[in-house]
């Protein structure tokens, strides 16, 4: 299919998933910007279904979706009803709301405007552990409003513990960086949303 590009990285380039996330970004050309990691999954509707939501919005909304956790991807999908499956008019509202109850969404549930991307910034590179967490949460202090696409979903791989994960906390540099992206966020936090109670954080 001659809209895939296929971007093989060199010995130049700066390893890791954000870096890796970054090239991606410089190469692409479209308005809206979907992340997906290789072992997750969408449903076949989820990108025209946020796209037509988000052509109706202002370039600085979000849009995000249902999601659920997978092993197989021969399980059915699941329906999950979570209190943050839902539009928030403001990201003071989301955070409130995520502080109380928890929260979490994987970077695939959402669809991204170019345009906020632009004004954000890219993935941080020097980040090995919640480069994603710091990312979308950066989005978000340049963003309006969050809009839930009700009818479509993500599904999000859990990895089977006795393989391993890149996320696993086993090493003192993987807990320095989860540090450090905690301290930016609240960082940006604290600046962009000071009357936000500390819940989330």
């Amino acid at each position: 299919d001659s809209r895939v590009l296929l971007i093989t990285p060199d010995e130049t380039m700066k390893k890791g998933a954000a870096a890796a996330r970054n090239v991606g970004l410089q190469a692409a050309r479209g308005e809206f910007i979907q992340f997906l990691d290789s072992d997750d999954l969408l449903d076949s509707e989820k990108i025209m279904a946020q796209i037509t939501m988000l052509q109706t919005s202002d370039w600085q909304s979000l849009a995000i979706c249902r999601w659920h956790s997978f092993y197989n991807s021969t399980e059915p999908p699941k329906t999950i009803q979570n209190d943050d499956f839902r539009s928030f008019i403001s990201i003071e509202e989301y955070l409130e709301t995520i502080g109380k109850i928890g929260g979490f969404y994987p970077p695939h549930v959402f669809l991204v405007p170019r345009k906020l991307i632009d004004v954000a910034g890219h993935w941080n590179d020097s980040l090995t552990m919640n480069d994603d967490g710091e990312f979308f949460f950066r989005l978000m202090c340049n963003a309006k409003e969050l809009l839930f696409c009700d009818g479509t979903y993500v599904r999000y791989r859990q990895n089977n513990p006795e393989n391993g994960n890149l996320s696993t906390l086993d090493s003192r540099e993987k807990a320095v960086s989860l540090v450090n992206s905690w301290r930016i966020i609240e960082a940006n936090c604290v600046t962009r949303f000071p009357t936000v109670a500390s819940g989330y954080l």
